[in-house]
This record gives C-alpha cells, sequence and structure tokens, in this order.
C-alpha cells in the first residue's frame, strides 16, 4: 500500500519549506559581501515571503487531491524534505546553495502542478515554479559573472 498526502498537508510542508529557505537565506546573506550577490538574495528573500503568503492564501477546494509516492511525488518529497544549509565558505557555496535549492523547488511545484485537480492550486504551483525558475536563472547568471570568469 502506497501512502499518500493531501494537498493540504503538501501545502503546509511547503509553507515551513519556504519558510526555511528564507532563514537559509538570511544566513547566506550574512556570509556574502559582494553588493551584487547581497542585493539577489535581498529579492529572493522577498519573493519567498510573497510565495509564503501565496500558499497560506490558497483556499482550497472541497475535493482535495491526494498524492501517492511514485516518481513525480518524489520530487516533491524531496523539496518537503530540503537538506539544511550546508556549509557556506565563499560566496561560490553561497550561489551553489542555492542553485540546489531553486532546482529542488522548481521540480516539485512543477510535479505539484501537475498531479493537482484544484484549479487554484495548480495555477499557483506552476507561479511558484516559474518563480523559483527566475531564481535559479538569476543565480546561474551571476555565478557565471562572479565565479565561473574567475577559474
Amino acid at each position: 500500500m502506497c501512502a499518500t498526502l493531501s494537498l493540504e498537508e503538501i501545502v503546509q510542508a511547503a509553507i515551513k519549506e519556504e519558510e526555511k529557505s528564507v532563514a537559509a537565506y538570511h544566513f547566506v546573506l550574512e556570509k556574502v559581501i559582494q553588493p551584487a550577490a547581497r542585493h539577489l538574495f535581498e529579492e529572493i528573500i522577498q519573493d519567498e515571503l510573497g510565495q509564503i503568503e501565496g500558499l497560506r492564501n490558497l483556499t482550497l477546494s472541497h475535493k482535495e487531491s491526494e498524492f501517492e509516492k511514485g516518481t513525480e511525488e518524489q520530487k516533491i518529497l524531496r523539496f518537503l524534505s530540503g537538506k539544511e544549509i550546508m556549509e557556506i565558505h565563499s560566496l561560490q557555496d553561497a550561489l551553489l546553495f542555492s542553485i540546489k535549492k531553486e532546482q529542488a523547488a522548481i521540480e516539485a511545484y512543477g510535479a505539484l502542478s501537475r498531479l493537482t485537480e484544484d484549479p487554484r492550486a495548480k495555477k499557483l504551483f506552476e507561479i511558484l515554479a516559474e518563480e523559483e525558475l527566475s531564481h535559479k536563472r538569476k543565480v546561474e547568471a551571476l555565478y557565471n559573472k562572479l565565479v565561473y570568469q574567475e577559474n
């Protein structure tokens, strides 16, 4: 028998994961002195706070979806059980941490949008996946500009 998670359980876990992301990005912000990187992480923090608000405001339909643990669901569970912040000793560490965190969120929200039947939840998860993709692209661009060119 496959274990299942309700959409409500997933939304609540996603809120907690986004809150952990905000805390992690605040920690990263303390470690980074490069102005462009600081600005980007401050922007991401504000976006993550907006995502938390969007998740909290999601009113789920009475017909809740349940998610069995399969291929797509593993992406969700990997995000929801995200690793705590890694050791950050350099700007490169901070940027790589961010890229990995954003990729996990992209995969999770994409999977959620494909699996849910609730139209409001589907739209929200699609928007969240797009925002996370935007974050990842910005961090990758900064990585290429500041770190990759140094090596």
